[in-house]
């Protein structure tokens, strides 16, 4: 949130000089305010027409000095590129140092896991890490709402914390579908991408947009993010 402080007070400042005529106004329609609540006090004004007529008043005063400002703000998009080679052998830390916490949540695409299943086991239980494990048939077809609506239901259904980081292992369509999961959940949390494709190495893995298709596969790219947590 950005902070909304009022300028100081000057001679020469158009906000105080726009908030003193305001304050002039309220001041100059005392008198009949005064004579409203006469009125009703005297049984001549009922509790609705006085709340009517102060509103009406109140909306007068407020459009005859409105304005309009315009708010800007920005996400930058920054993160890390790190080589690894053969991250689930257990003599290579990467995966293990990434952060605090005794646990990894990770997305993966089924036909990794058919191949490095029991060498990721392997590496968690040489790590003594708890692993919380989603598997997922990532082919084009599938990159849609229905994967998307798993992955947020096995972030919550694990309690994935604010800045936890999720770990999401496959190739472009895997990446693309867990980033925009991720930039949703929670208004967005981090993920770490570990690419299993060449063209994920070059591509999704590097990229700064994450998104997903929509009504089948008639509309590519229809929900999405020009983001990167």
């Amino acid at each position: 949130m950005i902070p909304f402080t009022f300028p100081t007070a000057r001679r020469t400042d158009p906000m105080t000089s726009h908030m003193a005529a305001i304050d002039a106004r309220f001041k100059a329609n005392n008198h009949r305010r005064t004579a409203l609540l006469a009125l009703l006090e005297h049984g001549n004004l009922t509790d609705y027409e006085l709340a009517d007529k102060m509103n009406e008043e109140f909306m007068m005063d407020y459009d005859k000095f409105k304005r309009t400002w315009t708010v800007k703000t920005e996400l930058p998009v920054q993160f890390k590129l790190t080589y690894s080679a053969d991250i689930f052998n257990s003599s290579n830390q990467d995966i293990a140092s990434l952060s605090d916490s005794n646990r990894r949540i990770i997305v993966i695409d089924s036909e990794v896991w058919d191949l490095y299943k029991h060498k990721i086991n392997d590496y968690f239980d040489a790590t003594k890490l708890e692993s919380q494990i989603l598997v997922i048939d990532c082919k084009e077809e599938n990159k849609n709402w229905k994967n998307v609506d798993r992955i947020l239901d096995f972030f919550e259904q694990n309690g994935v914390l604010r800045r936890e980081q999720i770990i999401a292992i496959g190739g472009g369509v895997l990446l693309d579908i867990v980033g925009f999961a991720c930039s949703i959940y929670r208004r967005g949390i981090p993920y770490i991408k570990i690419p299993t494709t060449l063209l994920a190495i070059v591509d999704a893995s590097v990229g700064s947009k994450v998104g997903v298709n929509h009504i089948g596969c008639l509309v590519a790219w229809l929900v999405g993010l020009l983001l990167h947590c």
